[in-house]
């Protein structure tokens, strides 16, 4: 009897161990591979929105081989190496600068010892405020002089709105000398203080103002030449556009509402395009269930030789997010017209070895407990940013026929989080009963001998 009783504890034990199946996953879809595979490659699958909606982690899903067997994979953020431009300064020197009527013509030298450099910007460094003039540079080579920047806007309108352009960008050359001429240098301006003429009470005074004559105040003249360098690792990201559910514009609130789905996608930060012009509004975005709340302030500014739109949401990090609603405050300005949302996030891979061809990716587990694979571990100290894969790809999204679904009164036991330590504490259980009337029987025909 107790022989019985112990096999039949091993069999639930054993069961508790047993490796998941395609049937305790929700969904499944076909991976359809590249067009040549490397057999000397690892294998690569990208996750898909699909996926990302209906998992609850990259523990959620299991890879299988066409012939059913279970492949061990490593999840991993998706890093490819590349190149980037960055600027860097290009070394310059004022030979000149003299004024030419109320114009003034300055005289760079670029590079070192006169030889000449590569450059593409310009920026012209002034702590002034609230000016608005126009700037044209030359560049002179070894033969001729050229034209590079033509009557380009150079203004600062701080006291109205933080707007400042000082930088200009053009084609990349080889230039020895710039000329910048930059028109309207000085310029008039009323003085704030009031002189009396005659007139000593209030009745018969007179008073008038002093026209001034101000001439803008320059720091220097910095010159930069983008270039491209390798990086080793680039985080890859994919842009994708939310569900809108609904758009309500209250009069008496004087806001704009829109609600709509993220569908758990990885997400870092939001942006919201609209058709609208020369806007700042105050906005907040939150979600339904009231575990994240942002305040952003989003711009569009559109001005002749200016552009600059500042309407994305950051969120710091990572963030999976279902239903959230963005309020914007209109105040006494129309609405913003034909609005938009787009996310945008990190990309996802699940990664095997060369032999391990995968087949079928299925996810949306009942409660399955994640796989423990080696795999990820030795791989961890190797960039894969450098490495090629054969790229697999996800089909459409398929329900499981034989999805085993648990019932409700049952699934808080017969759930992978508590079917195998309730079964490995009650086979130790059973066992140390076993251990101890085993002894007391030796100990007992001991006794009769």
């Amino acid at each position: 009897m107790r022989k019985r009783l112990l096999y039949v504890l091993l069999l639930v034990f054993c069961s508790a161990l047993q490796a998941a199946s395609p049937e305790d996953y929700r969904f499944f879809t076909e991976l359809v591979p590249p067009e040549k595979v490397v057999t000397k490659q690892l294998n690569s699958v990208r996750l898909n929105n699909a996926v990302w909606t209906a998992i609850s982690g990259l523990g959620d899903m299991r890879l299988y081989s066409a012939a059913g067997r279970e492949l061990p994979f490593k999840s991993e953020q998706l890093f490819e190496s590349g190149s980037t431009l960055r600027s860097e300064p290009v070394p310059c020197q004022v030979i000149s600068f003299k004024l030419e009527g109320r114009k003034a013509v300055i005289f760079v030298r670029v590079g070192r010892d006169g030889k000449g450099a590569r450059v593409d910007s310009l920026t012209i460094r002034t702590n002034e405020r609230d000016f608005e003039k126009r700037v044209t540079i030359s560049g002179r080579d070894n033969v001729a002089w050229h034209e590079l920047v033509r009557e380009s806007p150079f203004f600062d309108r701080n006291p109205r709105i933080a707007l400042r352009r000082v930088s200009f960008h053009f084609s990349a050359g080889c230039y020895r000398v710039l000329r910048i001429e930059i028109d309207n240098y000085g310029e008039d301006y009323v003085s704030p203080l009031r002189r009396i003429t005659e007139g000593e009470t209030p009745e018969n005074r007179k008073e008038e103002r002093e026209v001034l004559f101000r001439e803008l105040k320059i720091d220097g003249i910095d010159l930069s030449v983008k270039k491209s360098v390798n990086v080793s690792a680039c985080a890859v990201e994919q842009s994708f556009e939310p569900e809108i559910r609904s758009v309500a514009n209250d009069p008496e609130t004087k806001c704009t509402v829109i609600e709509f789905d993220c569908r758990r996608i990885p997400m870092t930060r939001l942006e919201l395009l609209s058709s609208s012009t020369n806007f700042s509004r105050e906005a907040t975005f939150e979600t339904v269930d009231g575990t994240l709340k942002k305040h952003a302030r989003l711009e569009s500014l559109s001005i002749p030789g200016y552009t600059r739109r500042t309407t994305a949401i950051s969120f710091g990090g990572e963030q999976r997010l279902g239903l959230c609603r963005i309020t914007i405050r209109n105040g006494d300005n129309p609405p913003l017209e034909t609005l938009t949302l787009k996310g945008y996030g990190p990309v996802y891979r699940l990664v095997t070895l060369a032999a391990d061809i995968p087949a079928k990716l299925c996810y949306g587990g009942n409660g399955v407990a994640p796989g423990d694979y080696d795999l990820g571990r030795t791989l961890s100290g190797i960039n894969t940013a450098t490495l090629k894969f054969n790229e697999y790809q996800c089909g459409p999204q398929l329900d499981t026929p034989d999805f085993r679904e648990s019932e409700e009164e049952n699934s808080w036991f017969f759930s992978s989080k508590w079917i195998f330590p309730a079964a490995t504490v009650l086979l130790a259980l059973v066992l140390i009963v076993f251990i101890v009337r085993n002894i007391g029987l030796v100990e007992k025909s001991r006794d009769d001998n």
